[in-house]
């Protein structure tokens, strides 16, 4: 036969359980996640979804410009206040002021 059980003596002893072992590594992973689980959410909500078909397809009836054929078009610049005026150039001169490529960009006096 077994003995009754006797209840326990003495005080608890807890082994410790560390969470964020690393502040620095462990904070960026869990926000990491967060954001992760926050853009899965966002983007199956049924709504957002069916706008984001939506601006597909309207991007989709776009025609947009060939690479060849917008660069012509970079002989203008416009600055902060709103004027127009020739496209500026890494030396400090302007489209303006070279006939080479005043020629091969067309006339900056439109």
């Amino acid at each position: 036969m077994k003995a009754p059980p006797y209840a326990a003596a003495g005080m608890p002893v807890y082994q410790p359980l560390t969470l964020l072992p690393a502040l620095r590594y462990t904070l960026p992973l869990l926000l990491l996640a967060a954001s992760i689980w926050l853009a899965w959410r966002v983007v199956n909500f049924p709504p957002f979804a069916d706008f984001l078909i939506a601006t597909e397809a309207e991007l989709n009836k776009v025609s947009w410009t060939t690479r060849p054929r917008l660069n012509p078009g970079h002989n203008r610049c416009i600055s902060g206040d709103g004027s127009v005026g020739p496209l500026p150039l890494r030396d400090g001169s302007n489209v303006a002021s070279r006939p080479q490529l005043e020629a091969d960009w067309g006339s900056s006096a439109e």
